[in-house]
């Protein structure tokens, strides 16, 4: 087993991307907008709103794509020319979402052979709460689901990214609580197409950003929302770019670490919500051309 944060593999866990879609891909390219961040708006709305901006990929959300038959998405994203960076989510083996553990696999089967249709990057995978199991039982249940959804992966050429998120915002969706409890399941997992999501709100901040070149390597697929710190110890997501988070300086170090996965934004807020998908996409597409302009100046030049 690999210790947390160090893999047993030369090649990057991100540069596991997709035959198709294996040429040398700019910055630029590497930042997607997330369907949840435009949460009020519909899968052929999120493509006309993306038509508009300069972002060229997008993350899918299932929940928005239930009506739709995987080749007709295909078909469409295909027609707008974007690449797509995820589908979000798979998981919910231990119950904690209302399905079986069958239930729950076979979902997630269906969705990789949907991330494979529309030749996704990645597959993001919340394994569910701990609910009624013991913290062992819990994970070889979770490491047996993602072990199975693995090979299929390896079949359809698909990454699986492995997200933890903070204890008071996780809920059902996972057990999973920092990047080393992540790790702690690739590591059992141990298969080269799984890796860890890399939430910046959920795990971004200074202890976190000194280890990113050490952590790179395990890392397959990066989600970003901004962060404040708000009073009794509550904390609001914003858009990129309008909180606190070292956003910029956490680019630069996976870039630097040879990271080549995406960056994609992803903003679960009810005040974003309020505002119309078109502004969102705006607001988003600014920030990215001002974080690609700033990375395209030599380090030595910049001002942070």
């Amino acid at each position: 087993m690999n210790q947390p944060g160090k893999s047993s593999r030369a090649v990057p866990k991100s540069f596991l991307t997709h035959s198709q879609r294996s040429e040398p891909r700019s910055i630029q390219q590497r930042f997607s907008l997330n369907q949840i961040t435009t949460y009020r708006s519909t899968f052929e709305e999120d493509l006309q709103q993306l038509a508009k901006s300069s972002l060229s990929s997008i993350g899918l959300w299932t929940n928005k794509l239930i009506d739709l038959d995987p080749s007709q998405v295909a078909a469409q994203i295909a027609c707008a020319d974007l690449n797509v960076s995820s589908v979000s989510f798979v998981g919910g083996f231990t119950g904690s979402m209302g399905a079986t553990y069958r239930e729950a696999l076979d979902e997630a089967f269906d969705t990789l052979f949907l991330a494979a249709a529309v030749k996704a990057h990645s597959v993001v995978v919340a394994p569910g709460a701990r609910g009624k199991y013991t913290a062992n039982h819990e994970r070889k249940l979770v490491c047996s689901a993602i072990r199975e959804l693995a090979m299929l992966a390896a079949e359809l050429d698909i990454n699986l990214a492995v997200l933890p998120m903070k204890a008071e915002f996780a809920g059902r969706w996972t057990d999973l609580h920092s990047f080393d409890a992540a790790m702690d399941v690739v590591d059992r997992v141990d298969h080269p197409r799984v890796g860890v999501a890399f939430d910046s709100f959920h795990l971004l901040d200074d202890k976190m950003l000194a280890r990113l070149p050490e952590i790179a390597d395990d890392i397959m697929h990066v989600q970003i929302s901004d962060r404040v710190r708000r009073a009794r110890d509550e904390y609001a997501r914003f858009a990129p770019g309008e909180g606190n988070l070292p956003l910029l300086e956490m680019i630069r170090a996976l870039e630097q670490a040879n990271y080549e996965g995406y960056f994609d934004i992803q903003v679960w807020s009810n005040e974003l919500w309020q505002q119309s998908p078109a502004e969102i996409v705006q607001r988003c597409d600014e920030w990215v051309r001002s974080v690609t302009v700033e990375e395209s100046v030599p380090t030595e030049t910049m001002v942070v």
